[in-house]
């Protein structure tokens, strides 16, 4: 019915759901309208670190306009994908869908790319905008207080008005960003307190005003009054004028009103020349003299100083008319007709008199060159004036208005053309020079090369212009002017180019003496130098250091194109010379102890302690710098400590811990922890990964422990075992010493009280504690020769070890010979220091208690504030200390030396056991150790030889060649792996060592590529097991030494020699691979396909239903080949055929024919004439070595009464349990009977508890009992029949089903499954369809076997179900309102029936033999069951059976 309902278009309305009204849904939303470029066009600038609030100023608006606003706040949530819980879709949602993508991508369309990338995962718009709104606009403390500082130092001093107040505004929107605003009268204030005593009459006034003046008010009043006061400066310095005064700036031949040249663009200074040619002018500024301006002429780049006023303007800069007209409609003001009065009288426009013009002017002359006054206005002005001809100069005059270069000589042209445009040159007097060529040069000085570009030629010009502005920008180089002299510097490295003097009232830059010749012997190629980029210079130079570059290139005047200001992206310094950032010192951010933490886990300890810890965790107080350390025997005893570390302390300090520090180990990103993180308010900081500096408080605090304890054990030469010892009295002291720089320790910050520093003793030394309570009578000694081993942390005493009973005494009277050490006698010097360079010199950290004494413990505890001590988490007990130890210490008086008098303990083996093995098992359960490092197997000559002979296999196959080593290669590690193989019974059948590489270190793309290979499935082999009983057919098992050595690698792949067995003359060398290896991700696929390719040579194709079966059938002669990696079984029924195929692939490969089946993937396989019998009795019993279970009583059923739920305590140590549930998971193989309680054990992987582990250990027992038993293949039909069962709503936690299900080929069972369904059942009719569903999908598959292999089923499949209703579901295509809530994609099963793939039939519950996949049975119904399903033990004797020795 939903299916009709959408094809008519119709949506069928919820109850109460968020749907759109019809009229909603045909409108259409205004945000479609709009496209990314008009969201440019709303908003013109991209968003950077430095722009965050204009922008989002600019992007409100958009969202208020679109009713956006709400996506980005919250207030706008997301309305559910579907109506209540149907499938039908919400409108509603894909409407906020579509607007909330919109709007995403309007805010990518404006962000720079740089931040791109920070844009990757994210799904929503209110995600990005938060992401955006926390990078940009928090600003941290310690830049608030800078903007602080910065607003209130801050003072106008020499900057322009506009400067100054645009820095003010900058500050205060800073704050603003960060949280904390100025009003708009506090920067009012701040403005005024920062101008200079000129403006003191203004600021008076503003202060004095009745009304408030607002920011935007005093900018304007501010700019007035800068104005006025340049004005009477000017007016104050220069005669009186009343006509303007203009600069000597050449401007446009005006045609017409605001056009400059002609264009193809309207508009002043905008477009093309009609003739291609560059378009160059000179902008016209017209100022007069009294108006307060700084300077004549516009100076970009360069730097002013007060007294250069009217320091370059002398001369007029160029400009360009277009065409050869000389005249417009609007004259010059250096031109005749611009200086003539109303009568035709010229009137000077500088000194106002008549017969000469400003050009002219003699006191103008000498007001701007008072060091050249005697010259006359002829010489002055003739410069760009006068066009009578004057010998060629090599010095360029500064221009700061000019748009290019000019000159007259073209020899001073390189690459010159002739220009073939019509534009001319307008010079001060309104004539048009003609422009003959165009090129570029280089002028030569003593000290640096300048390049100059784009020069034109003019031939009636009478001196040389340097444009400023080009010269500046083409030579990256900054110019600063002074009074009678000018500087030209590098722009990066502020180097001095360039120093001359003022020449003739001008500012010159003369080329050298040898300049002409330098440049005239200039080529083309050598002028393309300069067009070098930096970049190639970096490489050229052999990618140096930015300081080493920048020195070459600037000292050498090295030419180069580009800029230092833009850092050079080099990608090959980026790979090769990549490096960690340098770290900043953050100070101390807490002012209480427990706000912050530092913690972190050391370990494993070369040597374990007398407790046996391997690890311990640190706890460091940021506060008070105060540190715990509690040993631990395994690194998920983390969580654990942290719980009662954090109750005790806590309490006792009246503190809650705030913040934790760690690093991203495992023992700290466990789901427990950080569920119990959460649950308390604790805010957890991680390290980045690889990145200890991050976490250096405690790294530090690690070295400075080890470095004391190392000290402490070296002094007093005391066994290593004793490691927990020395550290727990090493910190005991640092926490005591006083730091640096500071006169307080971490215990008075933490206490506040001084430690008793009189009871401090020497590690390790003699001591004698008083031990009459333990003396067994009144004649023998009171006390013992003992030895110190620190202070008690839960005692008032001191802790000391009798080295001859190995017992640890806590007294509190105990005296002392600290200058005698008695393990010097015991361990000699030089044995201590080759035992010593073993020792680790990292920071060693244990679990260890750390909450020393405030005073000593011979000292009254009256006047101490605070405890003794500070509680541990789990201080270890003196008795678990003794090893071993007595209650009373007894002392022998026989003369007979005992090792007991030494000192020497045998650990007691505890071998007897009220529940043993069989004895005929017995032996297959104490294997031989196998070892895990090359260093282990090299002390024993079998594993030595097992290592020769897999490298000479390697050798006789070329797996590869030595090739010298690259940087550009991924080089893949390489290690030895050592397995014993056993036989069935228990003997060792080899000793297998192999090569493997590191296939971790490989990567994707680059040395692999398609690593999928197919192996053969469980249901497949207990398939083909079952027809070669039933059928007698040839069995045999065929092994590939060194299979994936035959598979050809299409990657290059290079691997480091292995150790020890490095090529003697070329050691240094790598492997490059040119077979597959065993550790490679490509491995199994390159052998899956060598082998797929010589079978179907043969005639053998692959199974549709399991790529992993290969079939070969020709006339009445069948053979079947099953491949599972490198183990191989061959069966058929055609002896002659089998053995021909194993004779092909043993000239192919090197393939070992391993007889009749017999031990297959674990599988014990016994074969006799009455049948095949599977079993994993070894497997079963190495699990009971690896769990400790050998001496376990047994039980009769794998699960208890009860159903598992989480009422348990959570597991602090998962290990041992998630290792054998695995372990289990393999051994449901060949043992139904374990299937339904290994899953329900599975099912709690994540978060174990005590009850499951409990159920777990509940299974090994019963398997105790049920060690030898297996499953049973005999001859019968061939029917495929099914049984499944579903135990609906089951599951106490989630209410959900198991489906479980076994499928018999005649008597013999081939496939079975308990599973959990993955929904919830509203039904038990739903719940049975679903496993109805799950056994139909397999009949399938097993029938698509059949059908591949040629085999025709006597009968259609049948399948047996309990429930009535889940039948007749499956056969009547009838629907009532109760069913239509199963799922469509069940039902298959009904299509199933129709077509007659196979028939569902009813069985009574008490016949269901699927009822053992679905809930725990009683021990009765349990063991019927198992025997119905054929498990049983072996029905002969394993001695007697076929095969067996």
């Amino acid at each position: 019915m939903a299916a009709s309902d959408a094809s008519s278009g119709q949506t069928p309305p919820p109850a109460g759901g968020p749907v759109l009204s019809s009229a909603a849904s045909s409108a259409t939303p205004a945000f479609t309208t709009v496209t990314v470029q008009n969201i440019s066009g709303m908003i013109p600038i991209k968003l950077q670190a430095n722009n965050y609030l204009l922008w989002k100023n600019l992007f409100l608006p958009i969202l208020r306009k679109f009713k956006m606003l709400g996506l980005v706040t919250g207030d706008e949530p997301s309305p559910p994908r579907s109506i209540l819980d149907s499938t039908i879709e919400n409108p509603a949602f894909d409407l906020w869908y579509d607007k909330d993508q919109s709007l995403m991508i309007w805010i990518i369309s404006t962000l720079s790319s740089d931040l791109l990338s920070h844009t990757v995962g994210i799904e929503s718009s209110r995600a990005l905008w938060e992401l955006l709104e926390k990078r940009f606009a928090g600003v941290s403390r310690a830049s608030i207080h800078q903007l602080r500082s910065r607003l209130q130092t801050l003072t106008k001093g020499d900057l322009s008005m506009v400067t100054y107040l645009q820095q003010m505004k900058e500050i205060a929107a800073g704050l603003g960003a960060a949280g904390q605003p100025l009003t708009d009268s506090d920067l009012v204030a701040y403005i005024l307190a920062g101008l200079p005593e000129e403006y003191d009459s203004f600021v008076t006034s503003i202060e004095t005003r009745s009304d408030l003046v607002s920011s935007d008010e005093l900018h304007g009043f501010l700019l007035g009054r800068e104005a006025a006061i340049l004005h009477r400066k000017t007016r104050s310095s220069l005669p009186v004028t009343h006509e303007p005064f203009h600069a000597f700036a050449a401007f446009p031949n005006h045609r017409g009103r605001g056009s400059h040249v002609h264009s193809k663009h309207r508009g002043p200074g905008q477009g093309q020349s009609s003739f291609g040619q560059p378009q160059f002018q000179a902008q016209f500024q017209s100022r007069p003299m009294n108006s307060g301006s700084r300077g004549l002429l516009p100076t970009p780049h360069v730097s002013w100083q007060q007294n250069s006023t009217f320091g370059s303007s002398s001369r007029a800069p160029p400009s360009f008319s277009h065409g050869s007209s000389s005249s417009s409609s609007h004259s010059s003001p250096f031109s005749s007709d611009a200086s003539h009065s109303s009568h035709g009288v010229i009137v000077c426009q500088f000194c106002n008199k008549r017969g000469h013009g400003a050009a002219t002017c003699r006191k103008l002359g000498r007001l701007l060159h008072p060091t050249s006054s005697s010259q006359s206005s002829t010489q002055y002005s003739g410069y760009y004036v006068n066009p009578q001809s004057q010998p060629l100069s090599t010095s360029w005059i500064m221009d700061t208005g000019a748009t290019a270069h000019v000159t007259a000589d073209n020899s001073h042209l390189q690459n010159s053309v002739p220009y073939s445009g019509s534009d001319s040159l307008q010079v001060g007097d309104g004539n048009c020079l003609p422009i003959s060529h165009i090129g570029s040069s280089i002028i030569t000085t003593p000290s640096a090369d300048f390049s100059l570009r784009n020069i034109l030629h003019v031939p009636h010009i009478t001196q040389n212009l340097l444009s400023v502005q080009k010269f500046l920008k083409d030579n990256q180089c900054s110019l600063t002017l002074y009074p009678f002299e000018f500087d030209i510097k590098d722009l990066v490295t502020q180097k001095m180019l360039y120093h001359s003097p003022l020449k003739e009232g001008m500012y010159k830059l003369t080329a050298g003496v040898d300049s002409v010749a330098a440049k005239t012997s200039c080529s083309a190629s050598s002028f393309m130098v300069n067009k070098c980029d930096l970049l190639a210079w970096h490489q050229r130079l052999g990618h140096p250091h930015a300081s080493v570059f920048r020195q070459v290139i600037s000292h050498n005047n090295l030419p180069f194109s580009g800029s230092f200001a833009t850092n050079v992206l080099c990608s090959a310094c980026r790979l090769g010379k990549a490096s960690k950032l340098p770290f900043h010192g953050s100070g101390s951010k807490t002012s209480n102890p427990l706000e912050l933490l530092h913690s972190d886990v050391w370990g494993p300890s070369p040597v374990h302690s007398v407790s046996g810890n391997k690890y311990y965790v640190l706890f460091l107080d940021d506060f008070t710098k105060y540190a715990w350390i509690y040993p631990m025997k395994y690194k998920s005893d983390v969580f654990g400590i942290f719980k009662t570390f954090k109750a005790k302390m806590e309490n006792l300090l009246d503190s809650k811990i705030k913040i934790l520090m760690s690093d991203s180990g495992g023992e700290f990103l466990s789901s427990s922890f950080q569920q119990f993180l959460n649950q308390e308010g604790i805010v957890h900081q991680l390290s980045c990964p690889h990145t200890p500096e991050q976490n250096g408080a405690a790294e530090r605090k690690h070295r400075h422990i080890v470095k004391l304890a190392r000290t402490l054990l070296a002094a007093s030469k005391v066994p290593f075992q004793f490691w927990v010892e020395a550290f727990l009295t090493a910190l005991y002291l640092i926490n005591r010493l006083p730091f640096t720089s500071s006169r307080l320790s971490p215990f008075e910050l933490l206490f506040h009280s001084k430690p008793n520093y009189r009871s401090l003793k020497n590690f390790g030394c003699q001591c004698f504690p008083w031990l009459q309570p333990y003396s067994p009578s009144k004649l023998h000694p009171k006390s013992l020769s003992c030895v110190f081993l620190g202070y008690s942390l839960t005692h008032s005493g001191y802790r000391c070890l009798d080295p001859v009973t190995n017992r640890l005494y806590v007294s509190r009277h105990v005296t002392f010979r600290e200058s005698i050490f008695p393990f010097h006698a015991t361990v000699s010097s030089s044995s201590y220091d080759s035992i010593s360079s073993h020792f680790p010199v990292i920071p060693l950290t244990f679990p260890v208690v750390t909450s020393s004494p405030s005073q000593s413990p011979l000292s009254s505890l009256s006047s101490s504030p605070l405890p003794f001590f500070v509680p541990s988490v789990s201080p270890p007990s003196p008795s678990s200390l003794s090893v071993p130890s007595s209650s009373i210490p007894v002392q022998n008086t026989h003369p007979m030396i005992t090792r007991s008098k030494h000192g020497i303990f045998k650990p007691k083996a505890l071998t007897a056991t009220k529940h043993p093995l069989p004895s005929s098992l017995h032996s297959t359960a104490l294997l031989p150790p196998t070892p895990t490092t090359y260093q282990q197997a090299a002390k024993h000559s079998v594993w030595v030889e097992a290592m020769k002979s897999e490298l000479a296999a390697l050798e006789q196959t070329k797996t590869w060649t030595l090739v010298p080593p690259t940087p550009y290669q991924n080089l893949v590690g390489s290690k030895w792996v050592f397995r014993t193989k056993f036989k069935p019974d228990g003997t060792v059948d080899k000793f297998k060592a192999r090569l493997v590489a590191k296939g971790y270190h490989q990567r994707e793309g680059l040395d692999f590529h398609e690593t999928f290979s197919p192996v053969a499935k469980h249901t497949t082999i207990r398939l083909l097991l079952s027809l070669a009983v039933q059928y007698d057919w040839f069995l045999n098992q065929l092994d590939v030494s060194n299979a994936f050595l035959h598979g050809f690698l299409k990657e290059n792949v290079f691997m480091s020699q292995p150790p020890s067995f490095a090529d003697p003359t070329r050691p240094h060398f790598v492997y490059q691979l040119h077979r597959s290896l065993y550790g490679l991700k490509q491995a199994p696929r390159a052998w899956y396909d060598e082998l797929f390719k010589a079978l179907v040579s043969l005639g053998f194709r692959s199974s549709q239903a399991d790529s992993s079966l290969f079939i070969k059938s020709s006339g009445a002669s069948l053979v079947l080949v099953l491949v599972y990696i490198d183990d191989i079984l061959v069966t058929g029924n055609c002896n002659t055929d089998c053995t021909s195929l194993i004779s092909h692939l043993r000239a192919k490969f090197s393939v070992k024919d391993l007889g009749p089946l017999h031990y297959f993937l674990g599988l014990e396989v016994t074969r006799s004439a009455q049948g095949m019998f599977l079993s994993q009795t070894k497997y079963v019993c190495d699990l009971f070595k690896r769990t400790d279970f050998l001496g376990a009583s047994s039980c009769s059923t794998p699960l208890g009464s009860y159903k598992l739920d989480n009422s348990g305590d959570i597991l602090e140590d998962v290990t041992f349990y998630r290792s054998t549930v695995g372990a289990l998971q393999y051994l449901t193989w060949t043992r139904p009977d374990l299937s339904y309680a290994v899953n329900l054990v599975c099912q709690h992987l994540h978060q174990p508890r005590s009850n499951h582990l409990g159920a777990v250990k509940r299974i090994l027992r019963y398997l105790k009992g049920t060690i030898d038993m297996g499953v049973w293949f005999t001859k019968g039909s061939l029917g495929l029949q099914a049984f499944t069962d579903a135990d609906w709503a089951g599951c106490p936690i989630d209410r959900r089903s198991t489906s479980g299900w076994c499928i018999f080929l005649g008597s013999n069972l081939i496939s079975w499954s308990a599973k959990k369904q993955p929904t919830v059942s509203r039904s038990s009719t739903e719940a049975e369809y679903r496993g109805l569903a799950m056994t139909a999908a397999e009949l399938l598959y097993l029938s698509k076997l059949f059908k591949d292999i040629g085999f025709q089923l006597p009968s259609l499949p049948l399948l047996w179900c309990d429930n009535q209703s889940a039948i007749h579901l499956a056969s009547n295509p009838v629907f009532s309102a109760r069913t239509k809530h199963v799922e469509v994609d069940y039902h298959f099963t009904r299509e199933l029936v129709q077509q007659r793939f196979l028939s569902v039939k009813f069985v009574s519950s008490e016949h269901q033999l699927a009822d053992i996949f679905t809930k725990p049975l009683s021990a009765a119904r349990h063991s019927l069951l198992r025997t119905k399903l054929t498990v049983r033990s072996p029905p002969f004797s394993l001695r007697g059976a076929k095969g067996s020795k």
